[in-house]
Formats: structure tokens, C-alpha cells, sequence
């Protein structure tokens, strides 16, 4: 038997797979992953503003983050509209007087 050990707690591995299958894959839409999956946080060892939602995307109260799949469901068609060739420049620039 493989034991898996996080902080003081120790759980067999196999179990341990269960209990991750069924959080991040058999019930889908239910939790915040994979919405906090990639989020950056901030780059030093201070707490900056972008950590402060780690919480709500850490999934603290296992609910989904509906604003989050909300804007993902919508990506398709603001990257199209950002095709426009009238649409000019970055966001790095806007508003930069040259």
C-alpha cells in the first residue's frame, strides 16, 4: 500500500485518486477548478491585490464561479469581434498620447 502524507494527514494513494476523480472530474461545473487552474497570483512574496481572490478561486464553499464560465463561454466571440481590422493598437497603449 502507497500512502500519500500532506501535512499531517496520511491517506492511501488509490484513495486519495478517488476522492481527486470524483472533486475535478465527475461532477463537472460544480466546483471553481479548472477556473483557478492558472491563475497567476502575484509574482513576489508580499500578498498583492490579484491574491485576494484566491479564496473565492481556491473553492473554499465548492461552488462553481459562474462569472468565470460565463466570460468563458463568451471567449469565441469577443476573440472574433477583436479581429476587427477597425480596431487598432493594445490595451499596453490606449489612451497614450503620442
Amino acid at each position: 500500500m502507497t500512502t500519500l502524507k500532506v501535512g499531517g494527514a496520511k491517506v492511501d494513494i488509490d484513495e486519495a485518486k478517488a476522492w481527486a476523480r470524483a472533486y475535478l472530474m465527475e461532477r463537472p461545473r460544480t466546483s471553481a477548478y479548472p477556473a483557478y487552474d492558472g491563475y497567476p497570483g502575484s509574482p513576489g512574496d508580499s500578498v498583492e491585490p490579484q491574491d485576494l481572490l484566491a479564496v473565492a478561486l481556491l473553492n473554499v464553499s465548492n461552488n462553481p464561479i459562474p462569472v468565470y464560465y460565463g466570460l468563458e463561454s463568451l471567449m469565441a466571440p469577443m476573440n472574433e469581434r477583436l479581429k476587427d481590422p477597425a480596431l487598432t493598437g493594445d490595451l499596453a497603449t490606449a489612451g497614450v498620447k503620442r
